[in-house]
């Protein structure tokens, strides 16, 4: 799924595209979208290399844009189905550009999930994604995430 166009906002005049991909061509963009995923989680339950193969199974969505023709942002997602709502729950957001394309970025996101009845978007994030995510673009902080191993160290 494509989608396109200029953002109105910008003031440098830079063409933004945003691309949601299809589970065939994944492999042919994986090496634009790896360096900029292993940017933007933080996570030791999947690796960056793991959302290659759940975006072939079609457990996750892939999205990048591209600001004139070079992929500056890549983001991994996934659908969490509760008993109340489905939920679209951001795996990884990395690379560079977010601030400045986030009011052209998210609502094709929230167009995304319109269609796929779905309500809430989360994210695991690091504090700093976490400020510019409520600050900018409408996310709420609900609550703190804390974890415990039973092995010691997190591996």
């Amino acid at each position: 799924m494509e989608y396109t166009g200029t953002i109105p906002v910008s003031p440098d005049g830079k063409n933004y595209k945003v691309m949601l991909l299809l589970p065939e061509e994944v492999l042919s963009h994986w090496e634009t979208l790896l360096p900029l995923l292993e940017k933007g989680y933080d996570s030791l339950e999947v690796l960056p290399e793991d959302l290659l193969e759940l975006a072939l199974r079609e457990q996750v969505q892939l999205w990048f844009v591209t600001e004139d023709g070079v992929a500056t942002l890549a983001m991994a997602t996934t659908f969490v189905i509760y008993p109340r709502r489905k939920v679209l729950h951001v795996m990884a957001l990395g690379g560079k550009g977010l601030l400045g394309m986030g009011n052209y970025f998210w609502p094709k996101v929230e167009d995304f999930m319109v269609r796929n009845d779905c309500a809430v978007m989360t994210a695991y994030c690091k504090q700093a994604m976490s400020t510019m995510l409520q600050r900018f673009f409408g996310f709420t902080k609900r609550c703190d995430v804390v974890e415990k191993s039973i092995y010691g160290a997190l591996q």
